[in-house]
């Protein structure tokens, strides 16, 4: 495995982790897919992060249901997606 993908993925791990409040319920939404589970969601990112793509992530709070993680890929080149296109 090469050091920096690694890296980044741990990083980018790292980030949402700190970004949630552990002690409420935290659901990931990944564009296209319904609602998924942290652990869920963190395969996710692992595995885009290890195939090459950009990934990034914003957490919203919902009165319904906790946290949501709401995620978004794009590859090298391509224009990044705007959150308002994901974020419901």
């Amino acid at each position: 495995m090469n050091q920096a993908v690694e890296n980044k993925w741990l990083n980018l791990r790292d980030r949402i982790n700190t970004a949630i409040d552990q002690t409420q319920t935290v659901q990931i939404r990944v564009p296209g897919w319904q609602a998924i589970s942290l652990t869920e969601g963190l395969l996710w990112v692992q595995s885009q992060i290890y195939e090459g793509y950009y990934v990034d992530f914003k957490v919203t709070l919902e009165r319904d249901h906790g946290q949501t993680v709401w995620l978004k890929t794009w590859e090298y080149g391509e224009v990044e997606p705007p959150w308002e296109a994901l974020v419901k």
